[in-house]
């Protein structure tokens, strides 16, 4: 990337790319078509961009170092974004954790919530940071985010429930209405929690602790959230729903198919099922578990894989594409699992008084949600570093 010394652009002044040395720490997720960065004076960037983006530049950093060659700029971007998320800006010194963003008009904390997906990226990327600098500071900002995060919003700990290893979504900013439960908060919590736990190093008084939450998170999400697809055929194939009710149960209610997030409940996401598989197998490569919970993990990650390969990828049909565009496929964002895929009619069974069954009676049929023309190839917009909702794949 090349480094542009901060200069007015419409009466706004670009800031410093990463790679500056005036470089501020805040990475600037707005970025325009040709990566220069868009006029957006009055945005600000979340603890999930920000973490990413550290996160990055720990990957590139270990790429440099494994090819010889010079790493310094990667890991002083890391470590300025990791120094940035431990200062007042991010770091909620009053009530714990991070707060959910940062203004880039006057570097302060913006947002009057607590999500879970705000916090345990940035105890994510603060763990990297250490595996590349062993300096103790960010192994200590990850631990004490990830026990402020914990000790609220860890489920048994929160309502007493008896699910070990369910976190709850969202809190106020002094984590109070803590609630919601879905797919997103705890792909990330297993995540972190299995990074952590790799990157303590051998001996740390807290080592097994962190193993032990690791595995109660992801058996949690293969034995509570993991959904069998029924139906001839269909055996070797599951998917886990994006949001759950108070037992972890899928939400069944009927999507609006006017609204693009608001009312729509019922669907799956077919990208999380390959990040599930390669998270779970993963975990079990690095020896987080072994024998029979290695088995069954390894078994639904691959009953993972089978549901969105067969499901989720489409041609490009009826989409609009570039004719310069060498796109040739679109992995559908999300799935209504309660939709017949062929017919499109309500397939949700009900038993004798009209209730619906439990989704294990589901046949498996999907959509492409939302309804609508997508369009692949090149065009006019932005880009975003905080990640890509869907995704479109090149041969």
């Amino acid at each position: 990337m090349v480094a542009y010394p901060a200069q007015p652009v419409g009466g706004y002044t670009m800031r410093p790319q990463s790679y500056d040395p005036s470089f501020s720490g805040l990475f600037f997720p707005h970025i325009e078509q040709d990566w220069t960065q868009e006029n957006y004076p009055n945005g600000s960037a979340t603890g999930v961009s920000q973490s990413r983006s550290i996160y990055s530049n720990v990957e590139a950093y270990r790429q440099a170092v494994a090819l010889g060659q010079d790493a310094t700029r990667f890991q002083s971007a890391a470590t300025a974004g990791a120094d940035y998320l431990l200062s007042n800006n991010f770091s909620d010194s009053t009530n714990g954790g991070f707060y959910w963003a940062s203004s880039f008009k006057d570097p302060n904390p913006s947002g009057d919530r607590k999500n879970s997906y705000g916090q345990v990226h940035p105890v994510f990327a603060l763990t990297h940071t250490y595996s590349i600098t062993n300096d103790a500071t960010y192994l200590d900002g990850a631990l004490s985010g990830f026990d402020a995060f914990y000790s609220h919003m860890h489920e048994g700990v929160n309502t007493g429930g008896g699910f070990e290893g369910a976190y709850l979504g969202n809190a106020d900013r002094d984590w109070s209405s803590a609630s919601s439960r879905n797919l997103d908060v705890m792909t990330h919590t297993f995540e972190t929690l299995d990074e952590l736990y790799h990157q303590l190093p051998d001996g740390h008084a807290r080592k097994a602790e962190f193993r032990d939450k690791a595995v109660d998170a992801g058996n949690h999400i293969m034995t509570n959230m993991f959904q069998q697809v029924q139906g001839m055929g269909n055996e070797d194939k599951g998917f886990i729903p994006w949001h759950n009710d108070a037992q972890w149960d899928p939400i069944l209610t009927d999507p609006d198919p006017t609204t693009w997030w608001g009312n729509e409940w019922r669907f799956s996401s077919p990208g999380h099922n390959f990040e599930y598989a390669f998270l779970f197998s993963r975990a079990v490569e690095r020896g987080l578990v072994t024998g029979a919970i290695a088995d069954q993990w390894l078994a639904k990650s691959e009953k993972l894989m089978n549901y969105a390969l067969e499901f989720s990828f489409g041609d490009v049909g009826n989409i609009s594409v570039d004719p310069d565009s060498k796109y040739m496929a679109v992995l559908y964002d999300r799935l209504d699992f309660g939709v017949g895929f062929d017919e499109g009619a309500v397939i949700i069974q009900q038993d004798s008084s009209g209730n619906p069954l439990p989704v294990q009676t589901l046949i498996g049929g999907l959509r492409l949600k939302p309804p609508g023309v997508w369009h692949i190839g090149p065009r006019s917009g932005v880009k975003m570093s905080g990640g890509m909702s869907s995704m479109v794949f090149m041969p």
